[in-house]
């Protein structure tokens, strides 16, 4: 745990925070210290215990969650919706062993009950032996299809078959059941972004977090969601609460790249390898934050290290390239620049940048093959084009550039328009006898 706070002060102070700010970085920390010091004075008001172990959970500090539920089941003498929640670490740890050993308990006391099969059904869940989970929550839907941890459960499992509907259905059920719950608006969120329903995604996450602002996976969703500024507040807030959770250290550390905070972004993804070493992600995109902060032996290395996990990674191989070029290690660059292409043909960057570095130092016929590959696949891009009009231009064929440069003022996705009417009013020039 020391490993992890150093370094979430590191990215608070590289990310503009100050030692006057240090206390709402440190807000999970002082959420969950308040939440025990409430619990230990209060140890028999059972809804003050019981929100010191949903602090715990969501903090990822599964074991004291654990002992803070079994707590909350003592004061509820054996309540099996208070055992149900002991169980539901077990579910949101993804460990079959934790979450069954949970459900014994309930099947010992508790056994016709609807928790104890949904228990069972969220258990095999972290499995994904959908086909048991479902037989145990037809078993609880035949004893009383009115409880809302059966409802989230079908949603939550119906979700991760991807049966939209079905899905959709038992998240409105849950809803309706507790709509001071924010759960069930969440999982709609995932669900709706899975579909690409961006639109019906942004409404329910938005109603997750005005129900629950302080709960870090509905923050991590909807940051990933929205982006930009707000996303990255999101973003920030979500690994606060947090720090545990390795994917969501990327999904900050893509966005502090995206919005040009290079050295955050190598502390996101410092803590997402420190987190989960196999996690491939996780060192790409440090390797990219240090490209981007002109570290370059270190994001060779790590780059390098990269591709043993993904070989065919587009982003990899264009930071490469970049390290490669700077380095004017130029054949390797160009060599980087052709995997990138071959790991994304439909992304005409790699192409592009590989003909712009070639075409920059006078490779004018590896300029045009690049381009030629590129064009062959998308014949409407105007940033190819009017390099394809340098290229001819650099060989004095004015002909053929004018051609090029006409091709992309044509276009709507030129880039550089000044550039190729620039370019085009030369070569008419010079096609006319012009000097």
């Amino acid at each position: 745990m020391a490993r992890i706070s150093s370094l979430f002060l590191v990215a608070l102070l590289v990310s503009g925070g100050s030692l006057g700010s240090i206390r709402p970085a440190n807000a999970q920390e002082l959420e969950v210290a308040a939440a025990a010091a409430a619990a230990r004075a209060q140890s028999r008001d059972v809804d003050v215990v019981h929100r010191h172990a949903v602090v715990l959970l969501r903090a990822g500090r599964f074991d004291e969650a654990q002992r803070a539920f079994h707590r909350v089941v003592q004061l509820r003498h054996g309540d099996p919706a208070a055992m149900y929640e002991e169980a539901s670490v077990g579910f949101v740890k993804n460990d079959f062993r934790t979450a069954r050993t949970a459900c014994r308990a309930l099947e010992a006391h508790h056994r016709d009950t609807v928790f104890y099969h949904v228990c069972l059904a969220r258990s095999y869940l972290t499995l994904n032996r959908s086909g048991q989970a479902f037989e145990e929550l037809a078993i609880a839907v035949a004893l009383d299809p009115n409880v809302y941890e059966l409802q989230l459960a079908l949603g939550e499992a119906h979700r991760l078959r991807m049966d939209f509907q079905e899905s959709e259905a038992a998240y409105r059920a849950a809803i309706a059941l507790a709509p001071r719950e924010s759960a069930p608006h969440l999982g709609l969120g995932k669900l709706y972004v899975a579909a690409q329903h961006d639109a019906e995604a942004l409404t329910e996450l938005r109603a997750a977090i005005a129900i629950d602002a302080d709960w870090p996976d509905v923050q991590f969703a909807l940051g990933a969601l929205v982006g930009g500024a707000e996303g990255l507040a999101l973003l920030r807030a979500s690994v606060r609460g947090n720090p545990r959770v390795a994917a969501s250290q990327v999904e900050l550390g893509e966005l502090e790249l995206e919005l040009g905070t290079p050295a955050a972004a190598q502390v996101a993804f410092s803590v997402a390898v420190a987190l989960d070493v196999h996690l491939a992600p996780a060192h790409i995109g440090l390797g990219r934050s240090l490209v981007a902060l002109g570290r370059d032996a270190e994001a060779e290395t790590t780059l390098a290290h990269a591709l043993t996990m993904v070989p065919n990674s587009t982003p990899t191989h264009m930071a490469l390239g970049e390290v490669h070029a700077r380095s004017e290690r130029y054949e390797e660059a160009f060599e980087d620049y052709r995997r990138a292409a071959d790991g994304s043909p439909g992304d005409p960057t790699p192409l592009l940048t590989g003909a712009r570095l070639a075409t920059l130092h006078g490779r004018d016929s590896l300029a045009q093959a690049f381009l030629d590959r590129l064009l062959a696949m998308n014949d409407g891009l105007g940033d190819a084009y009017s390099l394809y009009g340098d290229v001819m231009a650099n060989r004095r064929d004015w002909a053929a550039a004018t051609q090029s440069y006409e091709r992309a003022l044509a276009t709507t996705n030129l880039t550089d328009r000044p550039h190729a009417q620039a370019g085009l009013a030369e070569a008419e020039r010079r096609s006319h006898g012009g000097r």
